[in-house]
């Protein structure tokens, strides 16, 4: 709802207006020259500034305000990993957390999450913190607290009954640094340590138990089996507060209210509380609505020719219904205002809110962000799409940036396009219908463009085919247009460098096939595909000792930018097998025959794995001058299923072979 005020001066400068007219007539009846005079004075009173159309809006804005809670744990022990912490707060793990703050003015709508989940802008109206000698804008923030401030903060709760505001959070006993108490205290730290909190008096008079243990701490010292640290907890609320604004004489304000939420098939009201600051430069309204996320209709029976409009609206079914108001003056300019009510029955919502982020991207790409959130309501469990299909709960997605842009793709998904590299958060924010609010914070790394990811694949061997796949990242729209890609035996010092203009090179040690590239520009991709081979190291040469190769690989985009990637890796010679016979020792002949049947299996083993191919042969005596081809002697079988790993033959007569 938005009130008008008019400044009380207004009817004074009123009043001097016509008293001046008066003025003028009476000084016509005197001279020309005193009606010049007095004419150049009163222009001078009418050019004056003047409040004559001052005017003020009460209306409901949104604000921001930076709470940094400061927690202390302590815990003694013959070590820090053998600590014992005082309340089970141990250092790396969770500490609840639960304060109540007062705000200037009753506020209403409200809800918290950690900073780095907000767009908190520092220094700007609306945004608001509590400043210390140690913090006065983002950069005392950044060199002061962040590096000590809980890596995760979670499972943030925010109600508020007239100006009280309760908070509660879980926060992970874990910072970027360690904020050590005892080598701070113990070094003449306290008065440091009392300014981050915003001053020795502040934290004697709302935390005397920590004031009494740091004054004692720092007077005698702490004791080398005592360990103690500090975390702080930065949360932003964010809430509603009807404020006085100011309405300059040609703007104008477009603003409606609609109820939080109603039954279904219960009548409310949804009204015009637009402002002009000059009412007869109103033109007219437009209403439309669009109930959950269809498309948007006109609302029948609006006729949208007067300021102050109201319409009954109502609904037979679960859903969230979201009105807009377009508001226009008599100059063709158009202001739009929109708000959401939520229709259902009362219902008991748990929420359990899961957004899934992928861990890292590119510059200029998009990624899905899923809301995989469970619901129980009424002892019921309800998926994410369920409990928006059914208006029970509605869903939010934001970033902690501007560079980054997020749009709903359905109840369930939103596409966030980081056009710069980073590292950002990305909030889900869950409204139940009956005002229930729960929200999950992911973080994202986004990474610089070109981006290379190398993957070497195949036999790291001598003579075998290796496989060298490289993705780049490239910002969309900015394909590359040049690279180099260097292989060296790092042995012998050889190179070969492929190009575009070169593709395929050779020389005594490596072997390549010609280099492919392969674009996808529209979705930021290039894949470069290299094949090649090693001839060293040998066997013969260096036997079973490794050799070690490099490669590098350098790209350049369309924007000039450019990423280098590279390896060092071990190729291992090829090695013989280690060749072995079992066989009996000796053989008898079949009775009442001059031949016997002899078996052989081979059991050879193949150092580096390789698969083994067989061939048999045979030879009279120990000596042997020729050998036969076993395949071909009397009596040849294959004994292994097929393969020549255990083979049968017959030899005639006695004696050695």
């Amino acid at each position: 709802m938005i009130k008008v005020k008019m400044n009380n001066n207004r009817k004074y400068n009123l009043m001097l207006f016509f008293e001046n007219r008066i003025l003028i007539s009476n000084i016509i009846n005197k001279n020309i020259i005193a009606i010049l005079i007095c004419a150049l004075v009163l222009t001078g009173l009418f050019l004056y500034p003047c409040e004559a159309h001052a005017m003020t809006v009460e209306k409901k804005v949104t604000k921001y305000h930076l709470d940094i809670g400061a927690q202390h744990i302590w815990g003694t022990g013959s070590s820090l990993e053998t600590a014992v912490w005082e309340n089970g707060n141990n250092k790396g793990g969770p500490i609840y957390v639960s304060v109540s703050l007062d705000f200037p003015k009753e506020v209403s709508n409200v809800r918290a999450y950690p900073l780095t989940s907000s767009i908190f802008k520092w220094g700007i109206e609306g945004y608001s913190f509590n400043a210390t000698p140690y913090l006065h804008n983002g950069d005392d923030f950044d060199d002061n607290y962040k590096p000590f401030s809980s890596t995760s903060i979670y499972n943030v709760n925010c109600t508020s009954i007239g100006n009280k505001v309760n908070l509660s959070y879980t926060a992970l006993l874990e910072s970027a640094k360690d904020f050590d108490l005892k080598a701070r205290l113990n070094t003449g730290g306290l008065n440091y340590i009392f300014d981050l909190m915003g001053g020795a008096s502040a934290v004697q008079e709302h935390y005397p138990d920590i004031y009494n243990r740091l004054i004692e701490g720092a007077e005698n010292g702490i004791a080398d089996n005592v360990y103690g640290f500090l975390y702080f907890t930065p949360v932003v609320i964010e809430y509603d507060v009807i404020e006085e604004v100011p309405i300059e004489i040609d703007d104008f304000i477009a603003d409606l209210d609609v109820p939080d939420s109603a039954k279904p098939g219960d009548t409310f009201t949804v009204k015009d509380t637009s402002v002009f600051g000059t009412p007869n430069q109103f033109a007219l309204t437009e209403l439309t609505y669009k109930v959950n996320l269809g498309s948007d209709s006109n609302v029948a029976g609006w006729r949208g020719d007067s300021l102050g409009e109201t319409i009954s609206q109502s609904f037979d079914s679960e859903c969230s219904v979201t009105y807009t108001i377009e508001v226009w003056n008599i100059y063709g300019d158009s202001k739009t205002a929109s708000k959401t009510i939520i229709i259902s029955d009362e219902h008991d919502i748990e929420i359990n809110p899961d957004l899934i982020l992928p861990a890292y991207t590119y510059e200029g790409h998009k990624e899905i962000a899923r809301d995989e959130s469970t619901f129980i309501v009424d002892g019921i469990d309800y998926s994410a799409d369920r409990s928006y299909s059914e208006g029970l709960a509605r869903s939010t997605y934001k970033a902690d940036s501007e560079t980054v842009s997020i749009s709903k793709l359905n109840n369930i998904s939103a596409e966030a396009t980081f056009s710069q590299r980073g590292i950002y958060n990305i909030t889900l924010d869950i409204i139940a219908d009956g005002g229930e609010r729960a929200s999950d914070t992911e973080t994202i790394e986004v990474r610089k463009t070109p981006y290379i990811i190398d993957n070497l694949s195949g036999f790291q061997k001598q003579n075998r085919k290796q496989i060298l796949d490289i993705t780049v990242a490239t910002y969309p729209g900015k394909p590359l247009t040049d690279f180099s890609i260097a292989l060296k035996d790092k042995a012998t010092g050889e190179m070969i460098r492929l190009t575009p203009d070169n593709p395929r090179e050779n020389n005594a040690t490596i072997k390549t096939r010609t280099v492919t590239m392969i674009q996808d520009i529209e979705n930021g991709f290039a894949y470069i595909t290299v094949e090649f081979l090693t001839k060293t190291p040998s066997y013969a040469a260096t036997g079973t000792n490794p050799q070690d190769f490099y490669y590098q690989i350098k790209v350049e985009d369309s924007k000039g930018d450019t990423d280098i990637a590279s390896k060092t890796f071990s190729v291992q010679p090829d090695l013989p097998p280690n060749s072995a016979i079992s066989i009996d020792t000796a053989f008898l002949r079949n009775e009442k025959t001059n031949i016997a049947e002899i078996k052989a299996e081979d059991i050879t083993v193949a150092a580096d794995g390789d698969e083994v191919e067989r061939s048999w042969h045979f030879g009279h005596g120990l000596n042997p001058i020729a050998f036969t081809d076993v395949s071909t002697m009397e009596g040849y079988q294959k004994l292994s299923f097929g393969t020549d790993k255990i083979v049968g033959f017959n030899k005639t007569g006695v004696g050695k072979f």
